[in-house]
């Protein structure tokens, strides 16, 4: 059974990680029960921040001033964290996610999937450009913005990126960074149209197996509705819970991330 201290400590291999990969160079903050990992880019899933289970009504008031009243952006609330912590959030704009969504971590290195998919890892530019372009079909998201944030963690080494190919054709991509001997499944895309094939496990799982060297104990991510079930068939368990709170995410995203739309919206 994982036991508190086990959940906090991998609240804060979160903070670190999404510090290190979203945060290119100098937008990673954090006090208190509380993180932000801001690119400061106008985007929601690209400034990504967080209440951990010791979150209390100041922390999540020091977040929420920290953001600007238009800057659009993701919190992961864990769901132990009382009301009062979010609270602040919701006062500036964001609403809560209707699907809860799980903080994950995992022990074990995997062992690769089979599948009819060639996966490497990025070596070149080439290689680069084609994973922000599946990311961006993927994620919703304007590849000019990931080139400009996550594009730039991979430029600069703080991030590994593999690929997987069907064929002649690149059809899923997964992005990690690490810390320590923690590494990070940062983000997992698989385009519309190439979804339902396999890609997303045998990338993930061969790209996994090949990353978990022996320094590595762990590896930690902070999962969506749609993601769930391939990270549990991989080893990956639910620590905590997110009631997560968004400002400025559209229907697209909401789609791919397997969030209903709030009742409100056409």
């Amino acid at each position: 059974m994982t036991t508190s201290l086990d959940v906090t400590s991998v609240w804060g291999d979160a903070a670190a990680l999404t510090g290190r990969f979203y945060a290119v160079p100098k937008g990673a903050h954090a006090g208190a029960g509380w993180f932000a990992s801001l690119s400061l880019l106008p985007t929601t899933e690209l400034n990504v921040c967080g209440l951990d289970p010791t979150a209390e009504e100041r922390g999540g008031a020091e977040l929420a001033a920290l953001l600007s009243p238009d800057q659009p952006a993701l919190a992961f609330t864990s769901q132990a964290a009382p009301d009062q912590a979010r609270q602040p959030l919701l006062d500036v704009g964001f609403e809560l996610a209707s699907v809860l969504e799980p903080v994950m971590c995992s022990r074990s290195r995997p062992q690769p999937s089979a599948g009819p998919f060639r996966i490497s890892r990025c070596g070149t530019a080439a290689d680069l450009n084609t994973a922000l372009d599946l990311t961006a079909a993927a994620h919703q998201v304007s590849r000019d913005l990931l080139s400009a944030s996550i594009g730039q963690a991979a430029a600069r080494g703080l991030a590994s990126v593999w690929l997987a190919h069907q064929g002649d054709e690149p059809v899923s991509t997964v992005w990690f960074t690490r810390c320590g001997p923690c590494i990070g499944v940062m983000e997992m895309m698989t385009p519309p149209r190439y979804q339902g094939r396999g890609a997303g496990r045998t990338l993930l799982s061969h790209a996994l197996h090949s990353e978990w060297d022996p320094s590595v104990t762990r590896s930690v991510l902070l999962g969506t509705p749609a993601g769930r079930r391939l990270y549990e068939s991989l080893g990956f368990v639910a620590v905590d819970e997110s009631l997560s709170c968004v400002r400025g995410l559209d229907d697209a995203v909401l789609d791919a991330i397997g969030q209903p739309r709030p009742p409100s919206t056409p």
